[in-house]
């Protein structure tokens, strides 16, 4: 696999998780004030896949170079 297909595949994977963590989140993303623990998981889970992505794209992005 070369370094554009890994990135493409990444970017796809944290829309992904986005649209997960969007659907767990639910309505209450637009009302700030009602903010379940559904959607504080939501939040939690796509920021943990965020950190997971960029550390695993730090490391193969200084490995190819």
């Amino acid at each position: 696999m070369d370094l554009q297909t890994f990135f493409y595949s990444l970017i796809g994977f944290t829309a992904l998780m986005a649209f997960r963590s969007w659907q767990k989140m639910g309505r209450t993303y637009l009302d700030p004030e009602a903010k379940s623990r559904n959607h504080r998981r939501g939040e939690d889970e796509f920021f943990r896949w965020l950190i997971v992505v960029t550390v695993i794209a730090v490391l193969v992005f200084s490995w190819y170079v």
